[in-house]
């Protein structure tokens, strides 16, 4: 019993420092957030797109109707921003 409250413990402290990691890197963390509301908000979803041989595999936004919106990207993060316009501009 003694041990199962430490596990317990241990583990809303483990939860309690990613929430502060996450409150230190702030903007990337609010932009995570603005995004994951953006499809939300337009019902959209994240697919993954499956490649070859399962090690190439790509996440894209799509809507249902039209399909893929933007550039599939490798990191959720990536194909979001790419759909919303707000990836990076080279």
């Amino acid at each position: 019993m003694l041990i199962t409250a430490f596990a317990i413990l241990g583990g809303v402290a483990l939860l309690f420092t990613g929430y502060l990691a996450g409150l230190a890197r702030g903007s990337s963390t609010g932009r995570d957030t603005q995004l994951l509301d953006f499809l939300e908000a337009g019902g959209y979803s994240l697919q993954c797109l499956r490649g070859t041989n399962g090690d190439d595999d790509a996440w894209a936004v799509t809507d249902g109707a039209n399909g893929v919106i933007g550039l599939p990207g490798y990191d959720l993060r990536e194909a979001v921003e790419a759909a919303t316009g707000n990836g990076d501009e080279n």
